[in-house]
């Protein structure tokens, strides 16, 4: 492995990493998340999906949508694989310039109806890099994989970090009337949003088929997967 793709992957890690620091209680649709952080990574994920589907607009670019949606997850510390993976896009935007990186959803094995969301390095000079903060996740790693029939390219950017578009989403995150109505609640409750987010009425549903996040079958060949 050359010296230019061992950096590309330590960049992929950092964004991993940070993105796991900003959903500190886990991510929604994972079952033991959601026990451990008594549901709170439920009601966070369900906030960011608030508040980003009141900030997008019918015209906004995907670049636009992408960053919104890690805003979005990065206020509310919580989201499914659509926001981690947004949230890891948008770290690599600020973090180094030059690669080409992709959103990319692919369907799951075990459920054609649902799917995952991850992000791809892809270059002519190495395999495409896959950065995923899912679950335990923690590295990125080659993959040579061939799924280019089953993964759909939702997004693809050139990384630039003078790109000011996570200046812009924030500002038009913290307009939402959601996030200005969470605040009063958060002001009320003593500077504490905990309780704000803990639903015990869900925690009955999570055998369920739609808490699938633990069940499912990976997305791709992960070797570090056991």
């Amino acid at each position: 492995m050359d010296l230019y793709v061992q950096n590309l992957l330590k960049v992929a890690d950092a964004s991993i990493a940070n993105t796991k620091q900003v959903l500190k209680f886990g991510l929604g649709n994972i079952i033991e998340d959601i026990r451990r952080s008594n549901s709170q990574s439920l009601g966070r994920s369900d906030f960011a999906r608030e508040i980003y589907a009141e900030a997008v607009k019918n015209d906004s670019t995907e670049l636009e949508k992408t960053m919104l949606r890690a805003t979005a997850s990065k206020i509310a510390q919580g989201g499914n694989c659509h926001e981690a993976a947004s949230l890891v896009f948008a770290n690599l935007m600020s973090m180094i310039d030059n690669i080409t990186i992709q959103l990319c959803r692919k369907k799951m094995d075990e459920n054609p109806q649902d799917y995952h969301v991850y992000v791809r390095i892809v270059s002519d000079k190495h395999d495409p890099i896959i950065v995923d903060e899912w679950g335990s996740n923690s590295k990125a790693f080659l993959s040579n994989y061939d799924d280019d029939d089953e993964v759909i390219v939702m997004h693809e950017e050139v990384t630039n970090r003078k790109n000011k578009l996570l200046r812009k989403s924030e500002f038009l995150i913290k307009k939402t009337d959601s996030y200005k109505y969470k605040q009063r609640q958060i002001k009320s409750s003593n500077g504490s949003s905990d309780q704000l987010f803990e639903t015990s009425d869900n925690l009955q549903y999570l055998e369920e088929d739609k808490y699938i996040g633990v069940r499912m079958i990976r997305a791709y060949n992960d070797p570090g997967l056991k």
